[in-house]
């Protein structure tokens, strides 16, 4: 895996990341360096695709989802909070973005009884944060992103293409 700076990674995002690639791998030093990575991953993205973001607590999830978002068009009057109480929030830009929170679910099955198959339809971009918890419920190819903390405010991200044919 290369590790980029968060510019380099933004560049090589602007390119393309095909499923079975190198991985991204880059450390933001700041909450707006996150966001604008997760602004270049939004311009790789097509309608039906999906974000897995995985890390722990406070990692960095909901502002990489903010800088998705906002890449996406949505307005900056438009809040972007996480859906830990909610489940799911929706915005609209270029095209839905339906934002999932996972972190409450005990098991894949409530995942399903929320009626996953929709969220996962066609018509917009679906970011699940916690996605680790019902990853086996995505299918074929999606963006996976890992954050872990690594100082204060720095993050170490790793973007990759997954393709149900490759090894997770």
């Amino acid at each position: 895996m290369k590790k980029l700076s968060p510019s380099a990674a933004c560049d090589r995002l602007g390119k393309g990341l095909a499923a079975g690639s190198e991985d991204i791998e880059t450390l933001t030093e700041t909450e707006q360096e996150t966001e604008l990575l997760g602004s270049a991953l939004a311009a790789c993205l097509v309608q039906g695709d999906v974000v897995a973001l995985v890390g722990e607590l406070a990692s960095g999830k909901t502002t990489i989802t903010r800088g998705i978002a906002r890449g996406l068009g949505v307005p900056d009057a438009v809040p972007i909070t996480s859906p830990t109480f909610t489940l799911i929030n929706e915005y609209h830009g270029s095209m839905n973005i339906y934002h999932v929170d996972t972190y409450r679910l005990n098991r894949p099955e409530e995942f399903v009884s929320l009626g996953y198959e929709e969220l996962l339809d066609p018509d917009g971009v679906t970011v699940i944060e916690w996605a680790e918890k019902i990853e086996d419920l995505i299918v074929g190819e999606y963006w996976r992103v890992d954050l872990s903390h690594a100082g204060e405010s720095s993050r170490r991200i790793a973007i990759r293409r997954i393709s149900p044919s490759l090894n997770r």
